[in-house]
């Protein structure tokens, strides 16, 4: 899907890879474990928030488009 966005234009290279990082990081959460992984979560968390936000943006942009 990101892939796609990027092919057209509804998200750059680097937002894409952003979002590879955060899947890559969810589905590590279910194995693994500990202080430190929640840490590194947790920095990354501010940055998933302001491209969840910008990405609702971009749909609700890209389906209200005449």
């Amino acid at each position: 899907m990101f892939r796609f966005a990027a092919k057209h234009c509804l998200l750059d290279s680097q937002a894409v890879e952003r979002w590879f990082l955060y899947r890559d990081s969810r589905d590590n959460a279910a194995h693994e474990y500990g202080e430190a992984y929640a840490e590194a979560i947790l920095e990354i968390l501010p940055t998933f928030i302001a491209d969840a936000k910008d990405l609702v943006n971009i749909v609700d942009q890209t389906v209200n488009e005449p």
